[in-house]
């Protein structure tokens, strides 16, 4: 989860703001009240009791559907956006485009696109684990030869290879020259 990206309260949301029907634990209710649809979560973090809690609440309201992402941060594509919808990979783009992501762009490219996928996708616990072995990485290689493991952990996670694959497939894109 992108702390630039901005979030807003879905109709359940609002509808659970006035009925509180749920039974909200108190992080969460607090959360969702502050959720307005104009600040990022950078914005909101020192409004949060305590921060390292946030993206966990986050993830639980989204899971809720009681918030939706409005606007996402410009720096990573949401991994489990349609694949049609992602913007060309740079080698796509133009031959100038490609030759100026040098391999240790694509590096860094690559690993921010893993740390996103894996925290979207794995839940906070089991995505600090898998975010370890993709630090561990120091070059282009050593991402590529974690793929299978990323794409297992994933499948696993979501129960959706075709998604799972298709993450593989981006991540590949930005890795490879």
């Amino acid at each position: 989860m992108d702390i630039n990206n901005i979030y807003r309260k879905t109709a359940h949301g609002l509808d659970e703001m006035q009925a509180r029907k749920m039974a909200l634990k108190p992080a969460v209710r607090r959360t969702l009240i502050l959720v307005d649809g104009r600040k990022s979560i950078e914005a909101m973090m020192p409004l949060f009791r305590d921060p390292n809690d946030a993206e966990v609440v986050l993830v639980e309201l989204l899971q809720l559907n009681l918030i939706e992402q409005i606007a996402e941060a410009e720096t990573t594509p949401s991994p489990l956006e349609d694949i049609n919808t992602v913007p060309a990979p740079v080698e796509n783009r133009s031959e100038d485009a490609a030759a100026t992501r040098n391999p240790a762009q694509r590096f860094m490219d690559g690993q921010k696109f893993m740390n996103n996928a894996i925290r979207e996708n794995l839940g906070p616990i089991k995505a600090v684990f898998f975010t370890l072995k993709i630090e561990k990485c120091n070059n282009v290689d050593d991402c590529l030869a974690l793929l299978d493991e990323y794409q297992a952990a994933l499948a696993k996670a979501i129960k959706d290879d075709a998604i799972a694959a298709s993450l593989r497939r981006k991540t590949e894109r930005i890795l490879r020259p």
